[in-house]
């Protein structure tokens, strides 16, 4: 990984339309979809909104980090306002409830603005800053395929195997996933057949409305070998269903 650019901003409103038109920059240099450039824009408005809203005039300050990742680029907003305590203020239920019901709203913290556009953002706090970070993957020919495993050890292990050939696209959270498909065409979803909140089968069920996934392939993955519960995820259209635990050289050599 290496950094593309580096810059502290005054926390001040034209400092967005500086932050766009740098971002605007890069992304367009790395290939990155004209689409995903413009919901990066609308939701860095959102975000540094909040985040000037939230901080005490003109002592406050941001920094936005562009880094070149493998397959893509990394954006971060780092910054010392109250916006995270606001945030880890909220009842989280309620926090989860308004992320994923699909509704989306902006102004406010913007989460479900943002959740929308890029569900697997990253959302943290290390020492006195908060940092908000997304990953945008360059426009490629290579074969896209989404995981999803709430296992999280299985997750990175299986995203590990994966990336050396193909777009790997990782969530370990179902919603999130679901979110991503809705607005992403995939050539294969690899999924765990037991998630979190909702078996294999009834995600599948869901994807299955949008058109753009009409041709998908979908492999289930599960430790249960019993010939019902192979039959019963069958029957739902899928390619192949393989039984953990999964060995590199027999499952990803040729996916």
């Amino acid at each position: 990984m290496s950094t593309l650019f580096y810059r502290r901003f005054n926390l001040v409103w034209p400092a967005i339309h500086s932050v766009r038109e740098i971002i605007h920059h890069y992304l367009k240099q790395m290939k990155i979809s004209n689409d995903d450039i413009d919901n990066t824009g609308l939701v860095l408005t959102e975000y540094l909104s909040n985040l000037i809203r939230h901080s005490e005039g003109e002592d406050g300050v941001m920094t936005l980090v562009i880094d070149n990742i493998n397959g893509g680029v990394s954006l971060t907003i780092i910054d010392n306002t109250q916006f995270f305590e606001e945030l880890a203020k909220s009842d989280k239920t309620q926090r989860e409830e308004v992320i994923n019901d699909g509704v989306l709203r902006e102004g406010g913290m913007g989460l479900a603005l943002i959740n929308h556009y890029f569900p697997s953002y990253h959302y943290f706090k290390k020492g006195e800053q908060n940092h908000f970070c997304l990953t945008l993957y360059s426009s490629s020919d290579r074969t896209k395929v989404v995981l999803i495993e709430d296992e999280l050890a299985t997750l990175k292990l299986i995203e590990n195997y994966l990336s050396e050939a193909y777009d790997v696209y990782a969530f370990d959270c179902e919603y999130k996933a679901q979110s991503f498909l809705s607005k992403h065409e995939v050539d294969l979803l690899l999924i765990d057949l037991n998630l979190n909140q909702m078996i294999a089968t009834k995600f599948i069920e869901q994807i299955n409305r949008y058109q753009h996934l009409s041709n998908i392939g979908i492999i289930v993955m599960s430790v249960d070998s019993a010939i019902e519960t192979i039959k019963e995820t069958v029957s739902v259209g899928i390619d192949d269903y393989v039984v953990k635990p999964l060995k590199k050289r027999v499952y990803f050599v040729n996916l």
